[in-house]
């Protein structure tokens, strides 16, 4: 990017070039930040070879003249960089397709299998936003607090525009039952809950929606020593429902009761549950995505279907031959795309207008009217 010039001045300047592809602002920003001087393509004609010059005195005289411009326009130049990289880069930032991100136990990891609630919320939203699955088997809250991190790092809080919290099915396990190790007291549950909500709100996320755990089929399991042991039961897990419900309506944010929309089902043990009574049918995930869809179209407007633009714009609004000047205006600059595109079509030149015999004969002398009279 530098270059030392012969003329005797090398020692108190350093010339730094443009590239004649590359992006103009961050050079000239660059050159500024470390006070060199730039020579814009042309500006000194350095490019050209030095026999076109007449002498080493009029070599001498452009250079001085082209750092002696530059040393004077270098600050406004700078400045006008500087805000075209910051429009730039905000054009970056509203070019990143939003994303709902999914945090939560079973009941979220399993909601992007067939049929379930996450699949069909992502299917929605397809050219609308990335729908992420932060669901992991067997987590309760306490290990929730630390799986908030992960994503916000990953992708950026600016880009998530939605995340749903569905945690319960495991803090209510018995403490001395099946998974009893995963037991998390009411109190320190809804503890969990409002950290990671306030977590979320401190990074500017403020679509959060609280998903209460389904209810369960209360049912024994025999351990591996031969002894029974209880499950979640269903009176445990209407605790852990209502305590969700209540920290989404302290914390000011909408909640699923994904437990009362499971038992409206008639025979809800066997049609929206499934074989180990704790997970959802097919049924039961479509119910539970229209809870989901009943709060977003109601509660969060700004990220409905309806509102949110799709991404990229449409093929047709395309120029299919020569697309680079949609997507550099979309972007802001100029997509090296690393294959040389065909250059754009010409400009087709405007059309003469036909003039009728009506328009023509005023415009005629008259003897020019008289001998196209003779030739029709």
């Amino acid at each position: 990017m530098s270059s030392k010039i012969s003329t005797g001045f090398e020692h108190r300047y350093r010339v730094t070039r443009v590239p004649r592809f590359g992006h103009p602002g961050r050079c000239i920003a660059t050159a500024a930040a470390h006070n060199q001087p730039v020579l814009l393509p042309g500006s000194a004609g350095w490019h050209h070879h030095r026999s076109s010059m007449r002498g080493a005195a009029a070599v001498q005289a452009a250079w001085l003249l082209a750092v002696s411009l530059q040393l004077l326009l270098a600050p406004q130049q700078a400045s006008a960089a500087s805000q075209a990289l910051t429009a730039a880069d905000a054009a970056d930032q509203s070019l990143f397709k939003p994303m709902f991100v999914l945090v939560g136990d079973s009941i979220t990891e399993f909601s992007f299998e067939e049929g379930g609630w996450g699949i069909q919320l992502a299917e929605l939203y397809k050219r609308k936003a990335d729908v992420i699955n932060r669901g992991f088997g067997g987590y309760n809250t306490r290990m929730g607090l630390f799986v908030l991190d992960e994503f916000m790092n990953s992708f950026g809080a600016g880009r998530i525009k939605l995340v749903t919290l569905c945690f319960g099915a495991n803090d209510a396990s018995s403490p001395n039952g099946i998974g009893g190790y995963l037991h998390v007291s009411l109190s320190e549950f809804k503890t969990n809950l409002e950290a990671m909500i306030k977590k979320l709100k401190s990074k500017g996320i403020r679509n959060i929606v609280i998903m209460t755990p389904p209810p369960v089929v209360d049912r024994m399991v025999r351990k591996s020593d031969g002894t029974l042991a209880p499950t979640p039961t269903q009176a445990d897990m209407k605790q852990y429902a209502a305590a969700a419900m209540g920290v989404a309506s302290q914390q000011g944010v909408p909640s699923v009761d994904v437990f009362n929309i499971i038992l409206k089902f008639k025979n809800w043990q066997t049609a929206a549950l499934s074989g180990d009574g704790r997970h959802l049918t097919y049924l039961g995930q479509k119910a539970v995505y229209d809870g989901l869809m009943y709060v977003i179209n109601n509660n969060l407007r700004s990220i409905s279907i309806g509102s949110l633009p799709n991404h990229m714009p449409n093929y047709r609004e395309v120029d299919a031959r020569y697309p680079a000047d949609t997507f550099n205006s979309l972007y802001g600059y100029k997509i090296n795309t690393g294959v040389q595109l065909p250059p754009p079509a010409p400009t087709p030149a405007p059309a003469t207008a036909v003039r009728t015999w009506e328009q023509i004969m005023p415009v005629l002398l008259p003897h020019e009217a008289d001998t196209l009279c003779m030739l029709f």
